[in-house]
């Protein structure tokens, strides 16, 4: 493979992706559901998946949702970004890797101070450069999970390619129809 890793069938923890999307039945005034699911890789195999309501409690993305046994390892979006459902998923043996949802997660350092998310990626200022933190997410049960928060600094083109995607507030140059899509190749 030209980028990343070659999966093999073998060698490490299972690792599943967790996701969820949005589904329409067909008509005008079809209904709208949101499909849970989580697939087996390399194999791609759906191990779990749960049909919810769109609107109401308990009908959102999060891990807890998920069954998990001891090893698995889960790779999930900032949807699944709670300290309650990265409790759950460490309390049943389990891994994960999860994009950060700043709003939602609140982190401590080693020696239980608060852990500043922004002033620490700040620090982050070259393409390329990477750094990571331990840290411990609070959980509300009173539980601290512990972690480990990576950043990875992109390019400026990346940067500018996200903010005309409208993925965080545009700041600085004005997008262009062909920033705002993404790259060819």
């Amino acid at each position: 493979m030209p980028r990343g890793e070659e999966l093999t069938a073998s060698g490490g923890p299972p690792m599943r992706v967790i996701d969820a999307t949005t589904i329409q039945e067909p008509g005008k005034t079809g209904s709208l559901w949101r499909l849970h699911y989580s697939v087996r890789l390399p194999s791609l195999a759906c191990d779990y998946f749960e049909l919810t309501a769109t609107e109401g409690a308990g009908t959102g993305e999060s891990l807890s949702r998920i069954p998990v046994q001891a090893g698995d390892y889960l790779l999930a979006d900032r949807g699944d970004s709670t300290a309650a459902g990265l409790g759950r998923v460490d309390a049943a043996g389990g891994l994960v890797t999860v994009r950060v949802n700043a709003g939602v997660l609140r982190f401590r350092t080693a020696a239980d101070e608060p852990f500043d998310l922004l002033a620490a990626v700040r620090t982050v200022r070259r393409y390329g450069q990477t750094r990571s933190w331990n840290v411990r997410a609070i959980d509300p049960r009173s539980r601290h999970v512990p972690g480990r928060v990576c950043v990875l600094r992109k390019s400026g083109a990346a940067i500018r390619i996200a903010r005309c995607a409208g993925r965080f507030p545009a700041r600085g140059a004005p997008c262009s129809r062909r920033q705002g899509n993404a790259p060819r190749t």
